[in-house]
């Protein structure tokens, strides 16, 4: 098996000389901490909008414990201690421990030090080991037979997806290609970037069919749209690819739900939703929203009324608007009111919709206690929009 060891990490044979522990544990313990941030890499920046986005920032990821006991043994403490009193990692601490630990929510989070990522004239942050410990060795086989690779969580994938992901599992990337536009850089990219592009290549694939908007995300969504550029399907590498984008598509979206036949097709857990639209959709500021999101112009219209600096920050704050709690008082909410009333005042009651009139949200929107929270029925527009166009396509 081939580990990744921080390209600036000590020589392991020489660290664990004299003492009982084996090289090959610290190996895979390290190549876990590569797993885990792996995983991890490219969420931003919806991903840094969670509250503990600030560990992955800071270089801590989680290792959860059975993992590590069922890899390094029931001892693997010791190999944890060796390495902290070494300084070669670090825990997560809170006010209250050593070890910051949310029990039932979140593993114990581990950082190396920065600076043995880092090796100067480098863009790579790991280097490749072998591990050859028999032992060791039997230690993988063992986990790999007690937790199957599961390449997908999440819900049922059905005959679409499946073809989807075996196109993107033939995608391949110029790792050259990309290293040297990498380096010509004034402004960095994450540094996990390059590593996930050659672990893509060698077949790192995982995918999730997400409950909420059953959007299909695997590895090739975590990839910055910058290095697209050097993406090829294997066998056609010089075959030029074109990128295809809808104009604010969830706005867009949101317009079909003025169209009952559209509904009942795709989306019938939400009929309820039909009788609310109906009663706004002939109305003036309705058309005219209508119009805007279906010729691609809504966010510049938005620009021009509100005076925005860019088109950008005219589409940040519209969509913050419309999909955001329907006591929120943030800036751009009031002017939509006066401006679309009957496109507010219909969004508003979509946000308002209860698991007593559409009883999925209890599974969609519960919490751990399996326990709806009022504050959380906004997210109706968002699911509403997300699921319609995934299953449009």
């Amino acid at each position: 098996m081939i580990t990744h060891i921080p390209i600036n990490f000590p020589d392991i044979d020489i660290l664990v000389q004299g003492t009982k522990l084996k090289a090959d544990k610290i190996r895979l313990l390290l190549h876990q901490l590569f797993l885990s941030r792996l995983r991890q890499t490219g969420y931003k920046p919806k991903w840094q909008q969670r509250n503990e986005s600030w560990r992955y920032v800071e270089g801590y990821v989680p290792l959860k414990s059975v993992i590590l006991a069922d890899l390094l043994t029931k001892n693997y403490s010791r190999y944890l201690n060796f390495l902290e009193g070494k300084g070669l990692i670090r825990y997560l601490e809170s006010a209250t421990s050593r070890r910051a630990y949310t029990p039932g929510s979140m593993s114990v989070h581990y950082k190396i030090p920065d600076e043995y990522f880092h090796k100067p004239l480098s863009n790579w942050h790991f280097r490749k080991e072998e591990i050859k410990d028999a032992c060791t060795i039997r230690a993988i086989d063992r986990v790999n037979n007690r937790y199957p690779k599961n390449e997908h969580k999440g819900l049922a994938l059905e005959p679409v997806h499946q073809k989807l992901i075996e196109m993107e599992k033939t995608i391949r990337f110029d790792i050259s290609g990309a290293e040297t536009w990498i380096q010509s850089q004034t402004k960095k990219i994450d540094w996990m970037q390059l590593e996930l592009l050659e672990a893509i290549n060698n077949g790192y694939f995982t995918s999730t069919l997400d409950v909420f908007g059953e959007r299909l995300h695997t590895p090739l969504k975590r990839i910055s749209s910058k290095l697209r550029q050097f993406m090829y399907f294997e066998g056609y590498e010089n075959c030029e690819l074109v990128s295809i984008d809808i104009r604010n598509s969830q706005l867009y979206f949101s317009t079909l739900l003025a169209h009952p036949e559209i509904i009942k097709r795709f989306l019938p857990e939400f009929n309820p939703v039909i009788d609310i639209v109906n009663e706004d959709i002939s109305k003036d500021d309705f058309l005219l929203y209508a119009g805007k999101c279906q010729d691609g112009t809504i966010y510049d219209y938005w620009k021009k009324i509100q005076n925005k600096n860019s088109r950008d920050i005219a589409k940040k704050e519209l969509f913050g608007v419309l999909f955001c709690d329907n006591r929120s008082k943030q800036k751009g909410v009031e002017e939509f009111t006066n401006i679309f009333p009957s496109v507010d005042a219909c969004f508003r009651k979509i946000k308002s919709m209860t698991e007593e009139e559409l009883p999925f949200i209890k599974t969609i929107y519960a919490d751990r206690q399996d326990k709806c929270k009022s504050g959380g029925y906004h997210r109706n527009l968002s699911c509403i929009t997300q699921r319609l166009e995934s299953r449009i396509f």
